[in-house]
């Protein structure tokens, strides 16, 4: 019985580190009230592209690079950067957002904007209304709205 325990708790304690290694680190609210405004990032500290775009990495992650026609799956949260208003989560939804990188699928600004992210890397996007949904908007989105994301490369080529 004693043999029989311990080899229990053996693979208990595997399948414990097993799973503490597995995959990467990211946030996990679900309640759109623990949904932090964005982060502040000092204004100089922007990459800025010459089409407006703006980002800025919290963490670089590790692994290759994603690029154009990579399948990439990604958690995040997006604010208007008029009153960091919420408009929409990843994480509510509690499944990350999977596209093609460079497909068209999603803005402008995203499919640019996660170039050069590693998997765990986490970036932030100032994305202007042109690279957005521009002088239309969109449900929630007022026309001409700046966005902030903040996104989590969960992983790339799926």
């Amino acid at each position: 019985m004693t043999r029989q325990c311990l080899r229990i708790l053996s693979v208990i304690l595997a399948a414990l580190f097993v799973g503490s290694c597995d995959g990467p680190t990211t946030p996990e609210p679900v309640d759109p009230d623990t949904i932090p405004k964005p982060r502040e990032v000092v204004e100089e500290d922007y990459v800025v592209l010459p089409n407006g775009l703006k980002y800025y990495d919290f963490k670089e992650g590790t692994g290759e690079a994603a690029k154009v026609a990579d399948q990439v799956a990604v958690h995040y949260h997006g604010w208007l950067l008029t009153d960091s208003t919420l408009f929409d989560s990843s994480f509510l939804r509690e499944e990350p957002f999977e596209f093609i990188v460079g497909s068209g699928i999603v803005i402008q600004g995203w499919d640019e904007g996660v170039i050069g992210m590693r998997e765990n890397g986490e970036r932030q996007l100032v994305i202007p209304p042109e690279l957005a949904y521009g002088a239309t908007g969109r449900a929630n989105i007022p026309p001409n709205s700046t966005l902030i994301f903040e996104l989590w490369m969960v992983q790339i080529n799926l």
